[in-house]
């Protein structure tokens, strides 16, 4: 709640415009998403990374596709699956928290089929801005 306020502050005053305008339209004219939308946006991006890149690898050995032993329509659409956890240190990281596993699993099967980080970039931030 701080940082949006923060982020429309900033806003007005890039803009040059009383504080009382509106955040919303100033945000989406200068192409800025609200901070909601950009943590989604910088954890699915660091999700894609570490599955594409198997960088940082301690993420992508934390990452398990999901592989149904039959065939599925969801066979190919990219999901990921929580791993089994041996103790409760594991329990907190990045994907066990859900944060990674579940904004990666909510998004549109085209955008988690994105092939670069670019194609990925482009198509969240737009969907992110029809969804504000």
């Amino acid at each position: 709640m701080w940082l949006q306020h923060d982020q429309n502050s900033l806003a007005c005053v890039v803009c040059a415009v009383p504080f009382h305008s509106s955040s919303a339209q100033l945000l989406h004219s200068l192409h800025w998403l609200p901070v909601r939308h950009r943590i989604t946006h910088k954890v699915a991006t660091l999700t894609f990374k570490a599955l594409l890149h198997h960088q940082p690898t301690c993420l992508y050995q934390m990452l398990n596709t999901y592989c149904p032993t039959h065939w599925l329509q969801s066979s190919g659409a990219g999901l990921l699956v929580k791993p089994e956890t041996s103790n409760k240190t594991s329990d907190r990281a990045f994907v066990i928290t859900a944060v990674g596993l579940t904004t990666w699993n909510q998004l549109l099967q085209k955008i988690r089929m994105a092939t670069t980080t670019e194609q990925l970039s482009r198509i969240l931030k737009t969907r992110l801005f029809i969804l504000d």
